[in-house]
């Protein structure tokens, strides 16, 4: 009764050692491997019908004197011996064309890994590649009795295939001398901390990310979480998340773990103050609140943060490499902006700013400046007849005391109305200037209730 190695063929004997020895390494770099089914059990006429062979097309070589080129030659001088781009002889078809379809998918899958590497030198090739397709051939060389023709003693498939074991044995010593070993074994012990340092940082985030809503944006924007993909500060830019209270305190906690990678923000002037060189990061951000959500942008050129800065049309700060620059509030009336709370948004967009450069500060190991939580609205200021002073002074009031265009409009207004009051009590009755002070009393209850049911409609 024959075994399952005696009853296997030849196509599936190199079908099945392909896959073992070459599968797990060129699975998508070499096309041969991919045509191949593992376990074949059809006819070597279905198998040759979707693997060409072409000897016309010579590829050219970075070096044509090196190992990887010599196994080509070798290889294309045994199949134009064969003529394997013709169709099998009659001795070949006598015999089921096994053989003959094996033995040229066996040099077709060695050409096309000495083509994919045609562009580099012997030493940079993988080593694990070469200690693949040694193995590989060693155990193609165990099935010789298979190779040897019934009707011709002399085939050369076995000669063929032990000129290129030498050659891959040459080609082994090249690229595992011992500077070229080292090198390797340094990039995988650093991608492997790599990867160890990245599942490290996810696992002790899960206990403080869960139903985080900023966070799980950006992880679905930017993919799962890295040091790599976190130290992009492209990356960051037009997001929630780093703007939020989580966000700011692990910014900082990376820029105390690795200051190089992750430089501090804001800090030039305090490095300046230490006499410490490249302390701070030399990129600029600019802090926004957008329908309802503060945010973050992060830019590497001043221009552009500033360009950005005047083109937005919300409360927004300016933040560069020596702190805070600029500021600004969207409207520029002070009426509309008691409306729409500005007071509020802005004040508490600075308290955000303000943590956030002193947790940098902190971390990259300055004495941070005190940051002073932001404090409600002062109270409605009392009537102006209680005070005994003119109505229009006491109404200046209701303007934003910080907005520009308020204090002007306030000091247009101190000086129409001593020059109304002046120029009624010289040309007229002092009944005059009584009028114009209860119109403008009468103005004023008028403005603060409207404003009172702006602020009660809002809330």
């Amino acid at each position: 009764m024959a075994t399952a190695e005696q009853s296997e063929t030849d196509t599936g004997i190199v079908c099945r050692l392909a896959h073992d020895h070459l599968g797990e390494r060129l699975g998508t770099r070499n096309e041969v491997l991919n045509r191949l089914p593992r376990n074949f059990r059809g006819t070597a006429e279905e198998l040759g019908r979707g693997i060409h062979t072409n000897l016309e097309a010579v590829p050219n070589f970075k070096s044509a004197s090196s190992a990887h080129a010599i196994i080509f030659q070798k290889l294309v001088a045994y199949q134009w011996e064969k003529e394997h781009h013709k169709p099998p002889s009659r001795i070949e078809r006598l015999q089921g064309c096994e053989s003959f379809t094996a033995k040229r998918v066996v040099c077709e899958l060695l050409k096309a890994w000495a083509v994919c590497n045609k562009d580099v030198e012997e030493h940079e090739i993988d080593d694990e590649e070469v200690k693949c397709h040694q193995e590989f051939v060693i155990h193609l060389l165990h099935y010789y009795d298979r190779w040897s023709s019934k009707y011709i003693s002399l085939d050369g498939f076995c000669k063929t295939l032990v000129a290129v074991h030498h050659k891959l044995q040459d080609l082994k010593c090249s690229t595992m001398s011992s500077e070229r070993q080292y090198a390797k074994v340094l990039e995988r012990l650093y991608e492997k901390s790599s990867e160890m340092c990245d599942h490290a940082f996810r696992i002790a985030l899960l206990s403080v990310t869960d139903n985080h809503s900023e966070f799980e944006t950006f992880c679905q924007r930017h993919g799962p979480i890295s040091l790599r993909m976190i130290s992009q500060r492209c990356l960051r830019t037009n997001s929630a998340f780093w703007s939020s209270d989580y966000g700011q305190v692990l910014d900082a906690a990376l820029v105390r773990g690795d200051p190089a990678r992750f430089p501090p923000a804001g800090c030039c002037a305090a490095c300046a103050e230490a006499n410490v060189v490249g302390g701070g990061g030399s990129f600029w951000s600019l802090w926004t609140h957008e329908h309802g959500a503060f945010k973050s942008y992060h830019y590497s050129s001043a221009m552009e943060a500033e360009r950005q800065f005047d083109l937005s049309n919300c409360c927004a700060i300016l933040v560069g490499p020596m702190g805070k620059l600029r500021s600004k509030t969207w409207t520029g009336s002070s009426m509309f902006a008691k409306v729409l709370n500005e007071d509020r948004i802005i004040r508490d967009l600075h308290f955000r700013v303000d943590r956030h450069l002193a947790l940098q500060m902190a971390a990259a190991g300055f004495r941070p400046p005190p940051v002073v939580p932001p404090q409600d609205a002062p109270p409605q200021a009392p009537p102006p007849d209680s005070l005994g002073l003119p109505t229009a002074v006491a109404t200046t009031v209701l303007p934003d005391p910080g907005d520009d265009n308020s204090a002007a409009a306030v000091a247009a207004a101190e000086t129409a109305s001593e020059g109304s009051t002046t120029a009624a009590s010289s040309t007229g009755p002092p009944s005059a200037a009584s009028a114009v002070e209860r119109g403008l009393s009468n103005l004023s209850e008028k403005w603060n209730a409207a404003a009172a049911n702006w602020r009660q409609a809002r809330e």
